[in-house]
């Protein structure tokens, strides 16, 4: 595990008390409508309540149902024994666009600190079209949020959306998934991490120091819905790889050295996804799929 060292670097903006939110001008097109839609769902506790109850019960249930017979789980102890006093942040690989919802769906089932969750997205995806929004509404309950900004506006609003996340992990109960990585994987070895962006170490920075950071590794899903769900329904032995989720001990953000810079901070919380990577590759001599 690399050590972190310090350097200099701009303080990251954080607000406590009101929400902060995104000045609407600052907004273009179909974002008029999406991000406050989004907004509203995440900030408002009644309505985040209802959402996060269907989404609980009913993605929730068609996830397992339909990867359940792929699943190998290993270090799932550890998310079973926390009970963390405020929120926490889950970081992995990106191979698959579903890496967090299979996560998150095990951790539903399996852990009991997760009430609310969220998923930061890139706004030019799922916050610029009405097909987005309805997606992002119908497979996540709107919890793909806040948007991360990718134009010339992300000086400008991702210091918000950063104090929007802070603001939500606060709260017990919180889970925020986010891959440092910033883009999937498309390469051939299933195991290759990119680079770390430096958004995760940005929010650790600005977190308060008793959120947790909970890395796990994920290997052997791929980003065809139908194919994943046939090949669970088939007899043993003609299923092909299984869906490893590897999960690793959690760590506080008040012991991390927060005073280094944000990208030495999230390249040392990737590392120890990597390091989850390696103890699979071990385990299994490097078998998986993408």
């Amino acid at each position: 595990m690399r050590t972190l060292t310090k350097s200099e670097t701009q303080p990251t903006p954080i607000r406590r008390g009101a929400f902060p939110r995104i000045d609407p001008t600052e907004l273009r097109g179909f974002e008029r409508v999406a991000v406050p839609i989004c907004d509203l769902i995440n900030t408002s506790g009644l309505v985040k309540t209802v959402v996060l109850f269907f989404a609980r019960h009913f993605n929730t249930t068609w996830i397992n149902a339909a990867t359940g017979r792929l699943q190998d789980l290993h270090g799932l102890e550890i998310p079973k024994g926390l009970a963390p006093t405020r929120g926490v942040i889950l970081i992995s690989n990106h191979r698959s666009f579903f890496d967090m919802y299979v996560a998150s769906a095990v951790l539903y089932r399996h852990a009991r600190f997760m009430r609310r969750i969220y998923f930061p997205v890139r706004a030019n995806t799922w916050f610029t079209h009405p097909l987005g929004l309805l997606v992002n509404l119908v497979l996540s309950g709107g919890a793909m949020w806040p948007p991360v900004f990718r134009d010339d506006r992300r000086f400008r609003l991702n210091p918000v959306g950063i104090a929007q996340m802070t603001h939500a992990l606060d709260q017990p109960g919180a889970v925020l998934g986010i891959h440092p990585e910033g883009t999937r994987g498309k390469g051939p070895d299933p195991y290759e991490i990119q680079p770390a962006r430096p958004g995760v170490g940005h929010l650790v920075k600005a977190a308060d120091p008793e959120t947790l950071i909970l890395p796990f590794f994920v290997i052997g899903l791929s980003n065809d819905v139908v194919h994943e769900v046939r090949r669970n329904f088939r007899p043993p032995g003609r299923r092909g790889s299984p869906v490893r989720i590897t999960f690793g001990e959690a760590v506080r953000a008040g012991s991390l050295d927060r005073e280094a810079g944000a990208q030495e901070i999230a390249e040392a919380l990737l590392d120890r996804v990597r390091d989850l990577a390696r103890i699979d590759r071990e385990r299994y001599g490097g078998m998986g799929n993408c």
